[in-house]
This record gives structure tokens, sequence and C-alpha cells, in this order.
């Protein structure tokens, strides 16, 4: 893991932006992803357990699936940041 504070921070931003266009684009849908695949990829899998902990998605393990689930502070999240930059712009 060499990973560094901006990378992990900017890992868990568009983890959360692409579940919030997801969201929006599927009607609310949960996302499915292979958890396998997470336990290849160790900073995405700690960045789904961080935003789950923070309370800005909602993970649920299902056999060999994680059903995830932008929650509404999630969605406050994203729009709060897309709003600021629209500010400095």
């Amino acid at each position: 893991m060499t990973e560094t504070i901006e990378e992990r921070i900017a890992l868990r931003e568009k983890i959360l932006f692409d579940l919030y266009d997801y969201h929006f684009t599927n009607i609310g849908s949960e996302y499915r992803t292979n958890s396998d695949e997470l336990k290849k990829a160790p900073e995405e899998n700690l960045a789904y357990d961080y935003l789950d902990q923070k309370g800005l998605i909602k993970v649920k393990r299902l056999n060999q699936s994680l059903l995830v689930k932008i929650t509404a502070q999630g969605i406050d999240f994203c729009e709060t940041k897309i709003l600021k930059e629209i500010q400095r712009v």
C-alpha cells in the first residue's frame, strides 16, 4: 500500500461520485460489485468500508457480491462539492 493521502481521498471521492451518477441514472437502484474483485484491490475495498462507516454509502454483503447504495448524506456531500466548484469558476 503505497497510496498517498491525496490518492486515497481522490479514490473515495471517485467512488462516491460514481455512485451519485449511478443513483440518478438508475432510479435509485443499488450498485452491484463483485466482492472477489475488491479483495484484489485492497485500497478500493478500504475506501468502500470508509465511506460506509462515514454514512455516505450503505454496503450489503451478499454471497460473492456487494450491494452498494449512496445515502442522503452522500448525495448532500456530492452536491455541496459540485456547487462549491461552480461558485469558484
